[in-house]
């Protein structure tokens, strides 16, 4: 199987990053999960962090006709 073919298995399989937390979740121990899970004291960081990811955008570049 291909790099290619791996990746768009695990794309199918879990098509949302929530799918992934969950498995994982569930594998991992107990406290593991929740210093991954969590932010640092009150929180904020998970906040600020969503809400950079928010201002993030993935912009195909695919038949541009040349690569770089």
């Amino acid at each position: 199987m291909t790099h290619e073919q791996r990746l768009q298995r695990f794309a199918n399989r879990y098509p949302k990053i929530s799918d992934v937390a969950e498995q994982a979740k569930k594998r991992i121990p107990h406290v593991a999960w929740e210093y991954l899970d969590s932010g640092t004291g009150d929180e904020q960081l998970i906040t600020h962090n969503a809400k950079s990811f928010s201002k993030l955008q993935f912009i195909p570049r695919f038949c541009k006709g040349e690569f770089n």
